[in-house]
């Protein structure tokens, strides 16, 4: 009877993971097929809009569209969907598709808490909220796997763990910066909390760090990970499953656009074979590339809902002088080489006599050259400044597309962790306030 009951909940269990898994597989399906749909919103290098001819690239009825729309518009139709009637249907069908693909992950509880003033010493309200929020989803998932033990991977100067030894856990940092190491030990003498040993070690794939990783961890151990950037995080989904002691995973991923090249494009990404199936199949797999991913890593559209007028002129001028400088630029053959440690002043983008004044302070520019430099640079001005406010909208829209990319990458990541073996718990939930942290995903896998 008992052996009888076991069978009928596993076989429950892989009815719901195949379930979740044919969704996961919709979701991927249908994010591919819409962000092919609007590469032409995000494939290029924002300052080389006007050098490439990027507006040239945009459907005619869409730009016909949205050139007309002030950023009070766009928001109206876009962001509040106040607006429904008189859309020409290729935007409602946009805004379709988009409301079906941006939130598809759970959302995680948020704590009001916060540190003592001994304990955040150093710390700032970001981290804080992190370490906080993360802290409590490692304790809530610990405690349901009787958990005791945390492998903290690109661990700095200790904050995270110093939280996990105050909820009662064993902790092994594992920094690949030698000064960090240093500096987290030298933190055992100011902070009590801080009772566990930091080990230098670089993360790779490879025997020694597979076989110093596993001398380390005990068995039922947590894997844990905070901003794991570029190819950390697949690297770790990988090691996660070779080293028997790793019990649990839970990883919050950045820098997607760090991940390492390939001839083909990037090595780990796509990862799954679901996702890379889906990429082929589109017209042009080149866009899910660099570009792309560097969106996935930006702010998220509550940002752009927080920015009032003066931000959006103050953005929308960024965008377009900086254009305006690399079209003038690659027009005439001028190499532009930056100075060293000249930083940019807000100032700087007030007006384009404003932005021709400050480029001597920062760029290499032939004195001689000077005059006839920014003589070139009023007149493409005068030539294009009508598009800055299209430059701005089409900003928008770059912001509706970010959590459409990361909640790919996110999937596809998923998919490859359950490509690689069987999990009882596999999924991705939001564990911070994206205003405060935007990378606010973790991945979360239990054997």
């Amino acid at each position: 009877m008992i052996i009888r009951e076991l069978c009928d909940r596993a076989e429950s269990l892989r009815s719901i993971m195949l379930f979740r898994e044919l969704l996961i597989m919709n979701q991927i399906q249908k994010s591919v097929k819409f962000l092919a749909a609007y590469s032409w919103i995000y494939d290029f290098k924002v300052t080389n809009i006007l050098s490439d001819n990027i507006l040239e690239t945009i459907p005619i009825d869409w730009f016909e569209f949205l050139k007309k729309l002030t950023t009070e518009d766009f928001n109206d139709i876009f962001i509040n969907q106040e607006v429904t009637t008189n859309l020409p249907s290729n935007v409602k069908n946009f805004i379709e598709t988009y409301n079906l693909l941006k939130n598809p992950v759970k959302k995680c509880s948020l704590s009001n808490s916060s540190l003592s003033f001994k304990q955040k010493r150093g710390i700032n309200l970001k981290k804080e909220h992190e370490i906080i929020n993360f802290a409590n989803f490692i304790d809530q998932k610990g405690l349901a796997s009787d958990v005791t033990n945390i492998v903290d991977i690109g661990s700095g100067l200790g904050y995270l763990g110093e939280e996990l030894t105050r909820k009662g856990y064993k902790v092994i940092g594992i920094e690949g910066s030698e000064g960090h190491s240093e500096r987290a030990e030298n933190r055992k003498k100011q902070n009590e909390s801080h009772n566990f040993d930091t080990f230098h070690l670089k993360i790779d794939e490879g025997p020694e760090c597979l076989q110093k990783l596993s001398s380390l961890v005990p068995d039922k151990t947590c894997l844990v990970g905070l901003h794991c950037c570029g190819d950390l995080t697949p690297q770790l989904l990988r090691i996660f499953t070779k080293i028997n002691g790793f019990s649990n995973l839970m990883l919050v991923s950045c820098c997607y656009h760090k991940m390492s090249p390939s001839k083909d494009g990037l090595e780990n990404f796509p990862l799954s074979a679901k996702l890379k199936e889906a990429v082929k199949s589109v017209e042009d797999p080149g866009v899910f590339g660099g570009f792309m991913l560097r969106l996935g890593a930006q702010e998220t559209v509550r940002r752009w809902s927080a920015m009032g007028p003066a931000e959006h002129e103050k953005h929308k001028n960024n965008v377009g002088f900086r254009a305006v400088l690399e079209k003038v630029a690659k027009d005439n053959d001028i190499e532009l080489k930056k100075k060293k440690r000249k930083g940019v002043l807000q100032s700087d983008f007030d007006n384009i006599d404003a932005f021709k004044d400050s480029l001597p302070k920062r760029y290499n520019i032939d004195e001689n050259k000077l005059d006839l430099f920014n003589e070139k640079i009023s007149e493409c001005y005068d030539e294009n400044s009508e598009h800055f406010d299209l430059f701005e909208i089409i900003t928008g829209l770059q912001f509706l597309l970010q959590s459409v990319i990361e909640n790919l990458i996110h999937m596809d990541r998923i998919l490859y962790l359950e490509q690689l073996r069987d999990f009882s718990e596999c999924e991705i939930v939001e564990i911070f306030d994206d205003t405060i942290s935007p990378r606010n995903k973790v991945i979360y896998a239990k054997k």
